[in-house]
């Protein structure tokens, strides 16, 4: 990858960019034995991708996918869980986050047995007092460094997707307990008594940008309160889930469309955010929804990157809201990807995969992408904030990673950032099913 394209038109972003795709020609198939593993690897793809002229690509990705997840795969004493990147590279943590959202992405692509032992590794981590934090080492010790709420809603979330999927009443049945005591201190420490919103601290990005009442927060708990009271049939659970749900659409909304948070004195914070596309990620709203549809229109304007094509979080505009470099985002890309998938528009849809899939590195899917001059502007202010962590080992990998990009970015132009995130496959997995692309998806992991 040496020289990033101009713009989101040449990364294939633009609206309508996958409808003139050439055909890849297809001829006799051929038994698997005769096929090079790469081709092999893309047997779950459906008719679909050919016309999409992504084929190859995607068999690369598909490949590299399942040694992505044996590489961040830890064995606790008590369950399977994730790094959120290889043990070597930027995040050798399991993020409750990140764990989560692989959990519900393999019971939709069916590796059930595999998303039981990785419940098993929230069962393990939860706290005494009902929550779980921002992160873990391999053993499950915690590692959290900031507050953040929406992990607990996170994960209720991912152990009853788990329970539904195939339907497995004992595991309802062992989750009970657990989500009971989530709810407990969600209820007693989280949700503002007057307000109805969770309070944050930090969240999804991991910054004060997300400071007060945040959209993202705020929709993981009503989501996490409505399944929890409909699977154990308690009412007041998801009667508190209901009135997350109405703060959010009356307090969280303003010129047709929805803010990515309240400040902590209750006022609304309208620069545009990935984060808009929330209450539509965790099904509360279709994405037909009109403030859904002009948040996706405000994330078109403001949000594809300039140089890169991509969609990044959020526009960076000091140093307190920096946490990474500024780039585009591949499992943020890969949401709106979703996004349009299900607002019926395939042909954008189909852009936004072909510009993840042109930009994997043999298949392997980065965290964001990085200009050499982001990267010169931004060094100094992400070493100080490096330096700064308590954690040691996170300090070194940040570090480490700095030194990497650097050492990248004397001969290239753009370079990947932590490279594979896990997370950036789950979600490219996830837009591909909606796609129809990929039905099924196995990491090869096996069973217990």
């Amino acid at each position: 990858m040496r020289r990033a394209r101009r713009t989101g038109e040449a990364a294939g972003v633009r609206r309508g960019a996958g409808r003139d795709a050439p055909r890849v020609e297809v001829g006799r198939a051929r038994p698997a034995s005769e096929r090079p593993s790469s081709e092999r690897a893309a047997d779950g793809v459906s008719g679909p991708a050919e016309t999409a002229g992504f084929r190859p690509s995607l068999a690369r990705f598909l490949e590299a996918t399942p040694r992505v997840f044996r590489r961040c795969a830890v064995d606790a004493p008590f369950g399977l869980g994730f790094l959120a990147s290889p043990a070597e590279v930027k995040y050798p943590f399991v993020y409750t986050r990140d764990l989560a959202v692989a959990i519900v992405a393999l019971c939709e692509l069916g590796d059930l047995a595999v998303a039981r032992r990785a419940c098993d590794f929230l069962l393990g981590t939860q706290l005494p007092s009902g929550e779980w934090v921002q992160r873990y080492d391999e053993a499950g010790n915690r590692q959290d460094e900031v507050p953040q709420e929406d992990n607990t809603a996170l994960a209720v979330w991912a152990l009853l997707a788990c329970a539904r999927s195939g339907y497995d009443p004992a595991a309802l049945e062992r989750f009970r307990e657990p989500v009971a005591r989530a709810v407990a201190v969600v209820r007693e420490r989280t949700i503002h008594p007057h307000a109805c919103l969770p309070i944050t601290h930090t969240s999804i990005h991991e910054t004060s940008v997300s400071e007060g009442f945040e959209i993202w927060n705020a929709c993981a708990h009503a989501r996490a309160l409505r399944d929890a009271g409909q699977a154990y049939g308690e009412a007041a659970w998801c009667e508190l889930g209901d009135l997350v749900v109405r703060a959010v659409g009356s307090l969280m909304a303003a010129g047709g469309r929805f803010v990515r948070r309240l400040d902590p004195h209750g006022h609304p914070d309208l620069r545009p955010d990935i984060t808009l596309m929330a209450p539509w990620y965790f099904g509360l709203l279709a994405a037909d929804d009109p403030r859904i549809a002009s948040g996706a229109r405000l994330i078109e304007q403001t949000l594809i990157d300039p140089a890169l094509g991509g969609y990044t979080r959020y526009l960076t505009f000091s140093e307190e809201e920096l946490m990474v470099f500024p780039g585009p985002w591949f499992f943020y890309t890969a949401w709106i990807a979703q996004y349009y998938a299900d607002a019926g528009d395939p042909p954008r849809a189909d852009a936004i995969l072909r510009w993840i899939l042109d930009h994997a590195c043999d298949g392997e899917l980065p965290e964001l992408l990085i200009t050499r001059h982001r990267f010169h502007f931004f060094r100094d202010v992400l070493a100080r904030k490096a330096q700064g962590s308590p954690n040691a080992r996170f300090r070194q990998a940040m570090l480490a990673e700095l030194a990497r990009l650097a050492d990248r970015l004397r001969h290239d132009d753009v370079a990947p950032g932590v490279l594979p995130l896990l997370w950036s496959h789950v979600e490219m997995l996830r837009a591909l099913r909606k796609r129809g692309y990929v039905k099924t998806f196995r990491t090869g992991l096996g069973g217990a």
